[in-house]
């Protein structure tokens, strides 16, 4: 028996994350299930695509802007589950969330469980954002006040009314140039690594697949 899987990005953190949470998985439930794990990089447009997603719906378009994507460029009968995985910021509660999408090529649809479909899983409580030190003489800027400088840029707004051109991680690596801008989230505030948080999701969704 195996699983064929494809990932909608070339992200090193996203990939890693999903080699550790099926490996690991593989562990608990002691199974034989051999697994074979691709990416393929998507070639963002702004036009079509937003750099930082905001809200459900805007983390929820991102991801399925990926998978539409992928299948356009492979042939399903090569690959068992498409996994597309996002971040997308909340601003109501400040918090960065994953948002997971899990393909079937085999059934050409979502993968359910019981019914229901495993899409923005919101098993993690969200990173809160990090109020960040702009200088010393300024001291700490609130997370609010940056995401809101943000939003209230025309020129960053994406047409898409659910999104941003700059994503959060720029402005903090922009801040800090040794902190990267896709895992922010293993250096300030909370100091949760990315590839931890997309882990668990992604454990959670495949405990119902393995």
């Amino acid at each position: 028996m195996s699983a064929r899987i494809i990932i909608a990005s070339k992200s090193n953190i996203k990939l890693n994350a999903v080699v550790n949470a099926l490996n690991e998985l593989k562990s608990e439930k002691n199974s034989n299930l051999n697994i074979s794990i691709d990416s393929i990089q998507i070639k963002l447009n702004n036009d079509e695509q937003c750099s930082q997603p905001l809200y459900d719906k805007g983390g929820r378009e991102a991801c399925l802007f990926r998978i539409n994507y992928v299948l356009k460029e492979i042939n399903l009968d090569d690959y068992d589950y498409i996994v597309s995985i996002e971040n997308y910021i909340c601003p109501v509660d400040l918090k960065d969330y994953v948002y997971l999408i899990i393909y079937s090529c085999r059934e050409a649809k979502f993968v359910e469980n019981d019914g229901v479909n495993i899409e923005s899983l919101k098993l993690i409580s969200g990173v809160l954002l990090p109020d960040v030190v702009i200088d010393k003489n300024n001291g700490c800027s609130k997370s609010s006040k940056i995401l809101a400088d943000l939003m209230n840029n025309k020129d960053l707004q994406h047409k898409s009314g659910f999104g941003l051109t700059m994503t959060y991680g720029n402005i903090i690596h922009e801040l800090y140039p040794t902190i990267p801008h896709d895992n922010w989230m293993a250096y300030l505030g909370e100091c949760k690594d990315h590839t931890e948080i997309i882990k668990d999701c992604i454990k959670h969704a495949f405990q119902f697949i393995i």
